[in-house]
């Protein structure tokens, strides 16, 4: 689930030379960090919903 959620969120770009290199907006440890606040923290009282990631 994690490694989907990084391949969805975008990347910038940045010409060095002759290479082109994609630069990560927020790096994988924060990702896979919201992601386990967000099972662990959820409201469990609340039946049949669970958690919903949503990328701007």
């Amino acid at each position: 689930m994690i490694s989907y959620i990084i391949d969805q969120l975008p990347t910038n770009e940045v010409i060095e030379g002759a290479l082109r290199q994609q630069l990560k907006i927020y790096p994988d440890i924060a990702i896979r960090e919201f992601v386990t606040n967000a099972i662990i923290h959820q409201d469990l009282f609340i039946t049949g919903a669970g958690v919903m990631v949503e990328v701007f």
